[in-house]
């Protein structure tokens, strides 16, 4: 794989020293944030996720679950069963959010 080409000083996209100053003193300000900061873009895209793998296989199983219900009940007991799903599911996704961000 080849590098991409430098940017010269006639290149649009250069940054200039300034501005090159500026994005390092925010690249130290991020380390000292989150000393597991890295300096590659491509090293964090896509390799945080809010839960687990287990958990994302539990929520998966749940709205199946709730799918297949809902399709069996008649129509007058949807009622019951939206509010049941949002009291059930939405607090337990927001707090294995929550956790899988502290790290526990």
């Amino acid at each position: 794989m080849t590098a991409p080409p430098t940017p010269g000083p006639d290149d649009a996209s250069a940054l200039s020293l300034r501005e090159q100053a500026i994005l390092d003193r925010i690249e130290d300000d991020f380390r000292e944030i989150d000393p597991g900061h890295q300096h590659t873009p491509a090293a964090g895209v896509g390799a945080w996720s809010p839960i687990s793998a287990g958990q994302g296989a539990l929520l998966v199983l749940a709205l199946v679950l709730l799918t297949v219900t809902a399709a069996l009940l008649p129509a007058s007991w949807w009622v019951l069963l939206a509010p049941l799903t949002v009291v059930l599911l939405g607090p337990w996704m927001v707090l294995c959010a929550i956790q899988r961000h502290r790290g526990d």
